[in-house]
Order: structure tokens, then sequence, then C-alpha cells
């Protein structure tokens, strides 16, 4: 089914589950098995653009569901915490959200069903955010990469001390940039000689990100997500 992703987020958090009751059950059961998967509320990128096409969604707005959805989980943790049952703090969760919008009775108490089911407190969810610390560490990210290859020219005088372009020189820039605060761009140039040697790098990194996830640890087993 074609699908189009709006410009404009939802306004509320209600507004952005909203759509959770115009599903039918079997993508609702989409939904579910990708929050109940191992990557909890964060779906990779082409799970929401598929999932997006088949709901008529878009991927806009499931990406903002899921997002909703993390948030509610805590929401909902938190009330459970302070010591109310856990269909209490759904039912709870759902009055607070229809508060700000018009939601019918009959969307109420599909999503109070939905929502339940969605957000019952699981390992899945503790593990994969505990996964995702360890591998964000506490260096910037690089999140992306770009180059500029130009050309220089080489200046020469002649008798009459006229400039003329004698030739011109490849020239390598490259720009990586993180999701740091400060300083987010890092550019250096390269010669050719040194994006051989980066090559090489990359390539041999590889290899050892793959001997690492083929290595038997102390029979401990590689976590990917």
């Amino acid at each position: 089914m074609p699908s189009y992703s709006s410009l404009i987020g939802p306004e509320t958090v209600g507004d952005a589950v909203l759509p959770l009751a115009s599903l039918t059950e079997a993508d609702f059961e989409a939904i579910g098995g990708l929050v109940h998967s191992t990557r909890s509320f964060s779906p990779k990128k082409e799970e929401i653009e598929i999932v997006g096409e088949r709901t008529g969604l878009g991927s806009s707005s499931v990406e903002y569901l899921f997002i909703t959805l993390s948030f509610l989980y805590d929401h909902v943790g938190t009330a459970i915490s302070s010591g109310m049952g856990y269909e209490e703090a759904i039912s709870a969760t759902v009055e607070d959200l229809s508060a700000s919008t018009s939601w019918s009775e009959s969307e109420k108490d599909l999503l109070r069903g939905r929502l339940g089911a969605l957000l019952q407190p699981s390992n899945i969810h503790r593990d994969f955010r505990k996964v995702e610390r360890i591998r964000a560490g506490f260096q910037p990210h690089a999140v992306g990469f770009s180059s500029i290859v130009g050309l220089r020219p080489k200046f020469s005088d002649d008798e009459a001390g006229e400039l003329t372009i004698e030739g011109l020189v490849p020239a390598i820039e490259f720009r990586i940039t993180t999701d740091a605060k400060d300083n987010k761009n890092h550019v250096f140039q390269l010669t050719e000689e040194a994006l051989s040697e980066m090559k090489k790098a990359i390539d041999r990194l590889e290899r050892k990100v793959s001997a690492v996830k083929q290595a038997n640890i102390s029979n401990a087993r590689i976590i990917e997500l």
C-alpha cells in the first residue's frame, strides 16, 4: 500500500499513539512484533519503512509512534514503581492522553488494550538499553563522512613576469561529522598515498570486527542488534 510521510509531526502524545486504533489486527501484530524484538522500541530504519508502507501510516508516523511508546513505557514503569498496578497504570495513562485529544470511548477501549499489550514490563527493553549504553560509551560517535576532490593550480612566472598555470595538483579533503555538541566536524587533507593507507586500515578494521564476532571468548556470545 503506498504511503505518505507527513512533514508535520503529531502535536500531542495522544495524537502520536492514536494511529494504533486504526490498525487491523494483522498490522497491529506487525507493530507488536517489532516492539517485542531484540531492538525494543528502536527498530531499524528499513523495518520502520516496511511497517509504514504496510499500514499506510508512513515511516514518519511509525517513527513517532515508536518514540512515543518508549516514552510511555518509562511513564508506566514509574507509575508501577510508585505502587500502582499495571492495568491501573495503563488505564490512567489512557485517560491522561485522551484529556488533550478527542478520542471516542471505543478508541479509548481499543487503545487501552493495545497499549496494555505493547507496554508490558520486559527484560527485552532493559537489555536493549543496557547494550546501547555499552555500545555508546563516552566518546562522540562518527555519524557522517564526506569528501571534496579538487585541482589546485601550480603557478610559474614567465620571462615577462606573467603568471601562468604550469599544472594542476589533485587535492583531497575529508570530513568526519560527529554527534558531539561542540567541535562536531573534523576536516583534514589526504594525499593519494594516505588515502590508500586509510583504505587498508578500514579493511583491516573490518577483519578485526569479524574476528572478534567469530571468536569464542570464554563461551561468551556476541550481542548484535
